[in-house]
């Protein structure tokens, strides 16, 4: 990491369910236990600024809601290993549904209902972890898609939401563009913990693929 000149290495939830793999809760925290320690090793060795891990549980991991990060972050209990947060992720897993014409609803059927238990979800991440355990946080959105025309992956082996994912996310409050998640209620609830850090735009696009010098500009305005 020092060639890249940063301290913070990103370790994602696994998403492998195949046997050997498991999300169990004191094997996951004892790894990432062990990879704080390595990490802590290192830059004590080396002399140069402290090396943190970030876990993050994507929304078609084992491990994919916020809480479920947080736990393993907190059972790790090493300073220097702390959250990685992704908006699209935590919207994917307990707001949206791209497979659903209205774009929500994978567990409540009402835009209303669906709203409120988000909005409840939120309000514990702004009262349980501390802003400074978060040590990343990346901002963005997705396209309201057409079922009739986007289409489960057929493969077993690949992830409903990873299509989604990998094809449609857009930048906050891309309105225009077919976005439509509350992207901007993930974002207070992460500065109501009293986050100071990075924001990242994290953005997978079909559209960042086409020719042309215009597709630079044209996602920046």
């Amino acid at each position: 990491m020092r060639a890249f000149d940063t301290d913070l290495v990103f370790m994602y939830a696994n998403i492998r369910t195949d046997a050997g793999v498991t999300s169990d809760l004191k094997t996951v925290a004892r790894d990432l236990a062990e990879l704080g320690d390595m990490a802590t090793a290192y830059a004590r060795k080396d002399g140069g600024r402290m090396l943190t891990i970030g876990y993050e549980g994507l929304s078609w991991a084992t491990r994919n809601t916020w809480s479920a990060s947080w736990e393993v972050v907190r059972f790790a209990n090493r300073p220097n290993v702390g959250l990685i947060i992704d908006a699209f992720n935590i919207l994917a897993v307990e707001f949206a549904d791209p497979y659903n014409p209205a774009g929500h609803g994978r567990i409540y059927p009402t835009l209303e209902e669906s709203l409120d238990i988000l909005t409840g979800s939120l309000i514990s991440l702004a009262l349980t972890v501390p802003g400074d355990r978060i040590y990343f946080f990346q901002c963005g959105d997705a396209k309201l898609v057409d079922p009739a025309t986007f289409i489960p992956p057929s493969d077993p082996m690949t992830p409903a939401l990873l299509p989604w994912s990998r094809s449609h996310r857009l930048y906050p409050l891309e309105q225009s563009r077919g976005g439509y998640m509350p992207v901007e209620l993930v974002a207070a609830a992460v500065l109501a913990t009293g986050y100071k850090g990075l924001i990242s735009l994290e953005v997978f696009n079909l559209s960042l693929n086409q020719t042309g010098s215009s597709v630079p500009s044209s996602h920046a305005t």
